[in-house]
This record gives structure tokens, sequence and C-alpha cells, in this order.
């Protein structure tokens, strides 16, 4: 539907990830290729799941324009949110980066052991949610 080539891996089959985790997880894959699809312009898209140490890490990233400076600051970054909270929640954290000779990344690191937890009545500020490093132009 969205004319990508998507490729998918996954370093470590034997890894079982349940419920409530595999959905947050779903959910930040299935928002991060709504996003490519609405705003990168990529043709190719990698989804990466591996075990680092202790250490969950989901990767998609694209070939796509990258995001832009401020992306986290634009108040209309509804889905990045979303993002960020399901990764917050498994008690970890979501990075947005370009990479060179890349277009977007994001990517998830969470413990392997999650304790999902609730989210707080009041979030800190997207940009705080989230580690954004600075994006060039």
């Amino acid at each position: 539907r969205l004319d990508l080539e998507v490729t998918v891996r996954f370093f470590n089959p034997e890894l079982e990830i349940r419920d409530p985790a595999a959905t947050a997880l779903y959910r930040i894959v299935q928002e991060a290729l709504a996003n490519v699809g609405r705003h990168a312009q990529a043709t190719d898209v990698r989804i990466e799941l591996l075990r680092e140490g202790n250490e969950l890490v989901l990767t998609v990233e694209d070939n796509g324009t990258g995001f832009p400076e401020g992306t986290l600051d634009a108040g209309q970054a509804l889905g990045l949110l979303g993002m960020c909270e399901r990764a917050h929640m498994l008690g970890g954290h979501l990075e947005l980066s370009n990479p060179p000779g890349s277009g977007g990344r994001v990517q998830v690191r969470t413990p392997i052991d999650f304790k999902v937890r609730g989210l707080p009545t009041a979030l800190p500020p997207l940009p705080q949610l989230c580690i954004q490093p600075t994006l060039p132009p």
C-alpha cells in the first residue's frame, strides 16, 4: 500500500516477549511505519529486534528524509508521544536520530525483564520523555 520494501530481522528468535510488552512494541512499530509512510518519502525500511546484554533493542530505520529539527517540539507529534509513552511504560526510552547515510531512525531500548508500569498522571514534556539528539537540517 505504501510501496515500501520492508526487511525484518530478529537476532534472538528464542526470545519470548509476552503481553502487554509485545503489544506495546507492536504498536511502536506500527506507528513508526505509519510515520515513514506519511512523512519520510522512503523506499526501504529495516526493522530489527535484538537483545544487547540486559536490554531489548527495537530499531525501525528508513532511507527517507529523516526527522526535521524540532520534531518533538511541534506539539502535533502525537504519534511520537504515544511511542515514547509505550517505551516509558516498559521501563525504557525511545531515541530519534538521523544516522549518516540513512533517513530517520526510531530506536527503543527497554530492560529485558519487562516490568510494565503505568504512566504517571502528569508526564514530562515530550522532549524530556524521549531522547532526540541534535538532528541535522
